[in-house]
């Protein structure tokens, strides 16, 4: 079991996954835009992206490195993508929150 807390190849891949989803979605030149088209797209992505995180952390225990490891690479990858900080950081957080709050269902 303890070999298993620092394999963390799922939740790198999930990260990738989640940061491109929401970039297709949700482009960074159209984060600022105040219309409300630009505001349902951004909300209709960051919710995807949050029941994403909760189906894999129900199904997939997060330790805490993993769920470090996940709000981390996401942030990196947002970065990577032209997002601005505080965007990066909102999403982050609410990723890890999520993954924190969600339980594991036992098998």
């Amino acid at each position: 079991m303890f070999l298993t807390w620092f394999r963390t190849e799922e939740v790198d891949a999930l990260a990738d996954s989640l940061a491109n989803e929401f970039s297709r979605r949700c482009p960074a030149p159209t984060i600022d835009e105040q219309t409300p088209q630009a505001k349902n797209r951004l909300k209709s992505a960051s919710e995807l992206m949050c029941h994403r995180v909760k189906v894999f952390s129900e199904r997939q225990r997060l330790n805490l490195f993993k769920r470090a490891r996940l709000a981390n690479s996401l942030k990196w990858k947002l970065a990577a993508l032209g997002y601005d900080k505080e965007t990066i950081n909102a999403l982050s957080y609410e990723v890890a929150k999520i993954a924190t709050l969600s339980k594991a269902k036992k098998t």
